[in-house]
């Protein structure tokens, strides 16, 4: 599917080569009843072929200032990743991590906003698929990080340990926030094995820090690391390298 942004540059294009078309027509004949409106067609073609250098400019900005973020956080990543091998043996195979941003939200939306991983993801070897879920704020751990600003760390397998095979009351009967991460049963499903190449399925340990940004009152999203639960070092809390290292990814795209 096309991206908006390409929708919006085929549409300029198509407005200026129809501009282009009737100028030539009002010239050639065909529209020759248009000529007292020929000049103001032409300034409108010209409008929006000016338009359309501007709008694809700023695209190309765009496209490069995300390519460079993908750029640093890679690179941050990988100091992370060397500190998690250096202090605990964690092959970088087994990390993954990703940075969410809540999509824009409509005026009078319903629902809270959904969240997106499309800045960048780097997937772990037992998670190389996504689970189907359609994350929200306030949903599991990155979305409880999204709405709260706190630093969250769960270790899925552990909280879900009683609850895998359970029916749909047992698991509406749980606590909301604390236990069920407002997932819904169907999610709690897929949440347990789609995609998955190791028995907990994607039931790992989640770890996220918020993206803040100063002068703004909510986050602007939350940087995310998952590890198989039995990987996870001990102490992992506020100071801990590993905090330090989402934190210092974190930083980077709250300063821009």
């Amino acid at each position: 599917m096309w991206s908006w942004r390409v929708r919006s540059l085929a549409a300029l294009g198509l407005l200026t080569v129809a501009g282009a078309v009737v100028t030539a027509l009002i010239e050639t004949g065909p529209l020759a009843a248009w000529k007292p409106a020929q000049a103001a067609i032409a300034v409108a073609t010209a409008g929006v072929g000016g338009l359309t250098t501007f709008v694809t400019a700023a695209f190309e900005g765009t496209h490069e200032r995300r390519a460079r973020r993908r750029s640093d956080i890679e690179r941050l990543q990988r100091g992370l990743e060397w500190n998690l091998f250096k202090n605990d043996r964690i092959s970088p195979f087994d990390v993954g991590l990703a940075v969410w941003m809540p999509r824009r939200r409509w005026l009078f939306a319903r629902h809270p906003p959904k969240i997106s991983d499309k800045l960048y993801r780097s997937r772990s070897r037992n998670r190389h698929t996504s689970t189907g879920i359609v994350w929200r704020v306030g949903m599991g751990v990155i979305g409880r990080c999204i709405e709260t600003g706190d630093i969250v760390g769960v270790d899925l397998q552990d909280l879900w340990a009683g609850l895998r095979g359970c029916d749909e009351p047992t698991w509406l009967a749980q606590p909301e926030v604390t236990v069920r991460q407002r997932l819904t049963f169907e999610d709690f499903n897929k949440a347990q094995a789609s995609g998955s190449v190791i028995p907990g399925g994607h039931l790992n340990y989640v770890l996220a820090v918020p993206i803040l940004k100063e002068g703004r009152r909510k986050p602007l999203g939350c940087v995310a690391l998952d590890l198989p639960p039995d990987l996870v070092p001990a102490g992992v809390s506020e100071g801990h390298y590993i905090v330090e290292g989402l934190r210092g990814i974190a930083d980077l795209l709250g300063s821009e």
